[in-house]
């Protein structure tokens, strides 16, 4: 099974607050999504945690992932 991120995980996965997450999307600083489901306002995107890692690596101001975050959890 696959296990995509949505912004909530992802926010998680980088102990930053969902807005953080959006505003990053909303700029077009943010990957597009690996998946999308449903449709409209309904509509749900996923990252792969590698496309996020990836991110991250490359992103100015590389966020920090508290002890005991997310991703340990996965």
């Amino acid at each position: 099974m696959i296990n995509y991120l949505t912004v909530n995980g992802v926010a998680r996965w980088f102990g930053l607050s969902p807005h953080t997450i959006k505003s990053h999307i909303a700029r077009g600083t943010f990957p597009a999504p690996d998946a999308s489901i449903g449709a409209g306002k309904a509509i749900k995107y996923g990252w792969l945690p590698e496309t996020v890692d990836a991110w991250q690596e490359t992103h100015p101001g590389k966020a920090g992932r508290p002890k005991g975050s997310f991703k340990r959890q996965l």
